[in-house]
């Protein structure tokens, strides 16, 4: 069945957990989903984007004050952000974050 995965688990559910388990998921499903593009394209539109946000968090600590408020604002969008991914990922959408997602989508593709 086409939207099976590796896990036997239906595609959807595997995306949502991309976002739900991020970086980890991620990597594993990268490595073991060979043939679902959908999965795939999720999973490593997860790595990349909470990479990035988590980064950011770590750079954004070493400024005090302004610093560790921004860092909060970030937890907020992270959050948010994987909320509405986990959805439209549920849903069976494919939702490109700006810029990171064209680049996951040709990578997938190729």
């Amino acid at each position: 069945m086409k939207d099976k995965t590796v896990l036997g688990i239906h595609q959807n559910f595997v995306a949502v957990l991309t976002y739900l388990f991020d970086i980890f998921a991620g990597v594993l499903l990268l490595i073991f989903e060979k043939e679902n593009k959908f999965v795939r394209f999720h999973a490593l539109q997860a790595v990349i984007v909470f990479a990035i946000l988590y980064i950011t968090q770590f750079v954004l600590h070493i400024f005090p004050l302004f610093g560790g408020l921004l860092s909060w604002a970030v937890s907020i969008i992270a959050l948010v952000l994987k909320i509405f991914l986990m959805y439209t990922s549920y849903k069976g959408q494919t939702f490109k974050v700006p810029v990171i997602g064209d680049a996951v989508w040709e990578q997938i593709n190729k």
